[in-house]
Protein backbone atom coordinates (compact mmCIF):
# COMPACT_ATOMS: atom_id res chain seq x y z
CA UNK A 1 0.00 0.00 0.00
CA UNK A 2 1.45 3.35 -0.48
CA UNK A 3 0.58 5.91 1.92
CA UNK A 4 0.79 9.21 -0.52
CA UNK A 5 -1.83 7.46 -3.01
CA UNK A 6 -4.19 7.08 0.29
CA UNK A 7 -3.72 10.47 1.06
CA UNK A 8 -4.51 12.11 -2.06
CA UNK A 9 -8.13 9.96 -1.62
CA UNK A 10 -8.61 11.67 1.22
CA UNK A 11 -7.92 15.16 -0.54
CA UNK A 12 -11.84 16.60 -0.34
CA UNK A 13 -11.80 19.14 -4.23
CA UNK A 14 -15.09 20.99 -2.18
CA UNK A 15 -13.06 21.78 1.05
CA UNK A 16 -10.37 23.47 -1.27
CA UNK A 17 -13.15 25.68 -2.94
CA UNK A 18 -14.54 26.59 0.92
CA UNK A 19 -11.64 27.42 2.00
CA UNK A 20 -10.08 29.52 -0.88
CA UNK A 21 -13.78 31.37 -0.82
CA UNK A 22 -13.05 31.81 2.33
CA UNK A 23 -9.81 33.86 1.73
CA UNK A 24 -11.01 35.34 -1.18
CA UNK A 25 -13.53 37.52 0.62
CA UNK A 26 -10.43 39.43 2.64
CA UNK A 27 -9.45 42.49 0.76
CA UNK A 28 -6.27 41.73 1.12
CA UNK A 29 -4.61 43.85 -1.45
CA UNK A 30 -0.65 44.89 -2.02
CA UNK A 31 0.05 48.39 -0.99
CA UNK A 32 1.86 49.98 -3.57
CA UNK A 33 5.05 51.05 -2.10
CA UNK A 34 4.57 55.07 -2.27
CA UNK A 35 1.52 54.24 0.47
CA UNK A 36 2.57 51.90 3.01
CA UNK A 37 0.60 53.73 5.52
CA UNK A 38 -2.22 52.56 4.12
CA UNK A 39 -2.01 49.16 4.34
CA UNK A 40 -3.55 45.96 3.26
CA UNK A 41 -5.68 43.42 5.29
CA UNK A 42 -3.43 40.75 5.80
CA UNK A 43 -3.54 40.65 9.44
CA UNK A 44 -7.32 39.19 8.81
CA UNK A 45 -6.80 37.17 6.37
CA UNK A 46 -3.63 35.78 8.95
CA UNK A 47 -5.68 35.28 11.86
CA UNK A 48 -8.05 33.25 9.33
CA UNK A 49 -5.24 31.23 8.58
CA UNK A 50 -3.94 30.74 12.18
CA UNK A 51 -7.62 30.07 13.15
CA UNK A 52 -7.76 27.11 10.79
CA UNK A 53 -4.77 25.56 11.98
CA UNK A 54 -5.43 25.94 15.33
CA UNK A 55 -8.81 24.52 14.79
CA UNK A 56 -7.53 21.24 13.08
CA UNK A 57 -4.97 20.80 15.61
CA UNK A 58 -1.71 22.00 13.90
CA UNK A 59 0.91 24.31 15.57
CA UNK A 60 1.02 27.82 13.92
CA UNK A 61 1.92 31.51 14.68
CA UNK A 62 2.53 34.73 12.97
CA UNK A 63 5.52 36.65 12.55
CA UNK A 64 5.57 40.14 12.74
CA UNK A 65 6.92 41.52 9.26
CA UNK A 66 5.65 45.47 8.58
CA UNK A 67 2.55 47.17 9.94
CA UNK A 68 -0.31 44.25 9.60
CA UNK A 69 1.75 42.63 7.25
CA UNK A 70 2.48 39.26 8.97
CA UNK A 71 4.01 35.85 8.17
CA UNK A 72 2.26 32.48 9.12
CA UNK A 73 4.29 29.95 10.16
CA UNK A 74 2.37 26.34 10.48
CA UNK A 75 4.87 23.44 11.60
CA UNK A 76 3.09 19.42 11.32
CA UNK A 77 5.78 17.40 12.88
CA UNK A 78 6.03 13.69 11.34
CA UNK A 79 5.88 10.66 13.76
CA UNK A 80 8.83 9.16 12.00
CA UNK A 81 12.24 8.86 14.06
CA UNK A 82 14.03 7.79 10.30
CA UNK A 83 15.74 11.18 8.77
CA UNK A 84 12.94 11.95 5.98
CA UNK A 85 12.57 15.05 4.23
CA UNK A 86 10.56 18.04 4.81
CA UNK A 87 7.77 19.78 2.90
CA UNK A 88 7.82 23.64 2.91
CA UNK A 89 4.60 24.98 1.32
CA UNK A 90 5.62 29.04 0.40
CA UNK A 91 3.34 31.70 -0.81
CA UNK A 92 1.30 34.78 -0.27
CA UNK A 93 -1.67 36.39 1.20
CA UNK A 94 -2.06 39.86 -0.55
CA UNK A 95 -3.36 40.10 -3.90
CA UNK A 96 -3.18 43.03 -7.05
CA UNK A 97 -5.84 45.74 -6.03
CA UNK A 98 -8.85 44.92 -8.16
CA UNK A 99 -8.98 48.93 -9.56
CA UNK A 100 -12.29 50.64 -10.81
CA UNK A 101 -15.09 47.38 -9.04
CA UNK A 102 -17.47 49.21 -11.63
CA UNK A 103 -15.64 47.80 -13.91
CA UNK A 104 -15.80 44.10 -12.83
CA UNK A 105 -18.58 42.30 -13.95
CA UNK A 106 -18.82 40.59 -10.23
CA UNK A 107 -18.06 41.91 -6.82
CA UNK A 108 -13.53 40.58 -6.84
CA UNK A 109 -14.13 40.01 -3.27
CA UNK A 110 -17.42 37.47 -3.11
CA UNK A 111 -15.97 34.52 -5.25
CA UNK A 112 -18.39 32.51 -7.79
CA UNK A 113 -17.85 29.58 -9.41
CA UNK A 114 -18.84 29.20 -13.27
CA UNK A 115 -18.30 26.25 -15.53
CA UNK A 116 -16.47 24.44 -12.98
CA UNK A 117 -14.11 27.12 -12.66
CA UNK A 118 -13.39 29.81 -8.94
CA UNK A 119 -13.25 33.33 -10.13
CA UNK A 120 -12.41 36.25 -7.95
CA UNK A 121 -8.70 38.02 -6.31
CA UNK A 122 -6.73 35.44 -5.39
CA UNK A 123 -8.41 32.52 -6.96
CA UNK A 124 -5.30 31.71 -8.75
CA UNK A 125 -2.27 33.95 -7.17
CA UNK A 126 -2.09 32.67 -4.52
CA UNK A 127 -5.25 32.64 -2.15
CA UNK A 128 -6.36 28.95 -4.51
CA UNK A 129 -2.95 27.71 -3.57
CA UNK A 130 -2.71 28.40 0.14
CA UNK A 131 -6.47 26.85 0.23
CA UNK A 132 -4.59 23.65 -0.80
CA UNK A 133 -1.67 23.81 1.36
CA UNK A 134 -3.78 24.36 4.24
CA UNK A 135 -6.13 21.48 3.58
CA UNK A 136 -3.34 19.38 2.33
CA UNK A 137 -2.11 19.72 6.02
CA UNK A 138 -5.40 19.28 7.67
CA UNK A 139 -5.69 16.16 5.85
CA UNK A 140 -2.38 14.69 7.01
CA UNK A 141 -3.11 15.88 10.32
CA UNK A 142 -6.24 13.76 10.00
CA UNK A 143 -4.98 10.87 8.37
CA UNK A 144 -3.70 7.84 11.08
CA UNK A 145 -1.33 6.95 8.02
CA UNK A 146 1.26 9.58 7.70
CA UNK A 147 3.30 9.31 5.20
CA UNK A 148 6.20 11.22 6.83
Amino acid sequence: MNNLNELIKLIDEKRIVQIACDLMRFKSDNPSTTDLENHSNEAGIANYILDFFKSVGIEAYAQAAYFDRVNVIACLKGISKESVPSIAFNGHMDVVPAGDLSLWEHDPYDPWLKDGKLYGRGACDMKGSIACFMHVMETIRKCTIYCF
